[in-house]
């Protein structure tokens, strides 16, 4: 629900797909009769359940249908080690879920830069 309050504060256009755990996205991604273009960014939590962060974006880097979606990572950790290993996914962004609603809300100004293609870091 945040994240999509987030995006609607931006006046974003959208249609979100959550998928809780990794397993589903990777049934989602399988399934031949899935019927929907890949994604134009990536929102993913590093804590996925069934799959530890690695694999699933190894998995999504690797499907032809997400490999150049921008990829905006969002955690509650701070680890350093957490940032340096998404890096090599090609991590557009590295967003710490911040403890309030009105900091959690500048998510849907990241995502806004990231698509227009000027929020790289």
């Amino acid at each position: 629900m945040l994240v999509r309050d987030a995006l609607q504060q931006q006046s974003i256009e959208f249609e979100l797909l959550v998928v809780e755990d990794g397993d589903k996205i990777r049934s989602f991604l399988d399934n031949p009769a899935r019927n929907h273009p890949g994604p134009d960014i990536l929102l993913l939590d590093l804590n996925l359940p069934r799959v530890d962060g690695p694999d699933m974006f190894r998995l999504l880097r690797d499907h032809p249908c997400c490999c150049d979606a921008p990829l905006i990572v969002i955690t509650s950790s701070d680890s350093p080690r957490d940032r340096a290993w998404t890096e090599q996914f090609r991590v557009a962004h590295f967003f710490r879920k911040p403890s309030n609603y009105d900091a959690f809300m500048k998510l849907g100004e990241l995502v806004r830069a990231v698509v227009k293609g000027n929020g790289y870091s």
